[in-house]
């Protein structure tokens, strides 16, 4: 997953410019990550029924509460990822402007983990993890336009 998002972001920056950058493949990569941890939230609802059929997944192997942690690191990395790439002037400065996101992916886990078997805290985390997906998104490609 992570790779096709890459293709499709450095794809969309070779078709504008004619040519591949560092710059395209550090902004694809926090893409490719989003889309990584959307699979991994949209796996943890249905972690018991996976495992009882015998679904492998992350979260049936890692493990519902291993899942939800690993979706903190892979937020983590995200952002932190966006930091570093911008001070040390990889990528635009303004793709900071991208971890005004942040509150949306946070609020996503903290659903999460405080509701494993508590269905309506799981849909607030599904939909906080979208919405700060598309965020982020939206965020980058405004950060790119200014």
């Amino acid at each position: 997953m992570l790779c096709v998002i890459g293709l499709i972001v450095m794809g969309a920056y070779f078709v504008q410019t004619g040519h591949y950058s560092l710059e395209s493949v550090f902004v694809s990569i926090p893409c490719g990550l989003l889309i990584a941890n959307l699979v991994i939230m949209n796996e943890v609802p249905d972690a018991e029924a996976d495992a009882q059929t015998g679904r492998k997944n992350v979260t049936t192997t890692l493990g519902r509460e291993n899942a939800i942690r690993a979706y903190a690191i892979v937020g983590t990395i995200i952002y932190a990822w966006v930091v570093v790439a911008a001070l040390l002037h990889i990528t635009s400065p303004y793709t900071a402007i991208s971890l005004l996101s942040a509150p949306w992916i946070y609020s996503s886990y903290a659903y999460a983990r405080s509701g494993p078997g508590n269905m309506p805290k799981l849909v607030r985390a599904l939909r906080n993890n979208i919405v700060g997906m598309y965020v982020f998104i939206i965020l980058m490609v405004v950060a790119y336009i200014l």
